[in-house]
């Protein structure tokens, strides 16, 4: 299998692999954001916090990760929620999850649109977001790699992040003021992995 090349931007499917079309990143910041008002909603019972104090004094900041139903990976465990303005679900993650309600419990809000959060108050929350085109030949899905290291990915070969039959996948818990190096493959329906994908790489902040 041919590897393929981040600058290809057509539609169009050429050889075994798929294009990685783009890479989106957001920027960890040390206190940005804005806190959430009202109660948070937990699997366990609801509570109350301020906008902008948490009882040691820190600002309650989150960061999106992703949209409702999107797959994404969390590297290091850390605090995630899942809901929409002031009600939300939180739980402990680490590894690949989906954006819903199976994932942390409970819907906090039934027929709203929702989104997942990381609590971004600890320098490990930068959130990474890659997309592609889709591969003709991807009858399992794909696999990402990263690591700080330009092709030393912290997976060996083989044993990539699955993301699944999706286009877009995102790791969340990156460690700020490194730079990063994100890959992928695509899975056949016989379970070959075709070669890496070109690399993109970001400085996570």
């Amino acid at each position: 299998m041919r590897a393929f090349d981040i600058k290809q931007r057509t539609t169009q499917f050429r050889g075994v692999l798929f294009p990685l079309t783009s890479i989106l990143f957001v920027a960890l910041t040390a206190c940005g954001g804005g806190g959430e008002d009202g109660a948070e909603q937990t699997a366990a019972a609801t509570e109350t916090r301020s906008a902008q104090t948490l009882a040691a004094g820190v600002p309650v900041t989150w960061l999106k990760i992703t949209d409702q139903n999107a797959s994404f990976h969390v590297v290091i465990e850390r605090m995630v929620r899942f809901g929409s303005g002031t009600t939300w679900v939180k739980k402990k993650l680490i590894g690949t999850y989906v954006c819903n309600a199976a994932t942390f419990g409970s819907d906090p809000a039934p027929g709203v649109a929702k989104t997942c959060e990381i609590k971004d108050a600890d320098p490990q929350a930068g959130v990474a977001t890659l997309t592609w085109t889709a591969s003709l030949d991807s009858g399992q899905g794909y696999r990402v790699y990263y690591g700080t290291a330009s092709r030393d990915y912290k997976q060996p070969t083989g044993t990539g992040i699955n993301a699944g039959k999706v286009t877009s996948f995102t790791l969340a818990g990156l460690p700020a003021g490194q730079l990063h190096y994100f890959s992928a493959t695509a899975v056949d329906s016989t379970g070959s992995e075709s070669t890496f994908s070109n690399e993109v790489s970001k400085l996570v902040q």
